[in-house]
């Protein structure tokens, strides 16, 4: 039996937060996740509508192989519009949907 590990990089979502990258930076680490072999490529949601689109745009253009995944930031029509529409030409599309839950 042959087993499969899939890989799943985060570095793009936690580098939003941690180590500023330029956009350039960015598509070019994407690039290298995608060559190695990633399944899974997680970025960051889309905070600036406008720039945050073209990032994602950008990478997905630049990814052939790996799934390219983002999370929707607010669950409602208008946010996973936007989302979609930024990840739509992915070879391997990915929408992270974090829908709230509650105890009561």
């Amino acid at each position: 039996m042959m087993r499969q590990i899939v890989i799943s990089d985060a570095t793009m979502k936690q580098t939003s937060e941690d180590l500023r990258l330029t956009f350039k930076e960015k598509i070019e680490l994407c690039k290298l996740l995608d060559k190695i072999g990633v399944d899974l490529i997680e970025l960051d949601g889309i905070k600036s509508p406008r720039i945050d689109s073209l990032l994602i745009k950008s990478i997905v253009a630049a990814v052939h192989h790996s799934r390219v995944a983002v999370p929707v930031e607010l669950l409602n029509d208008e946010n996973i519009e936007r989302t979609w529409a930024a990840l739509k030409n992915a070879k391997k599309p990915r929408l992270q949907v974090c829908a709230p839950t509650s105890a009561v």
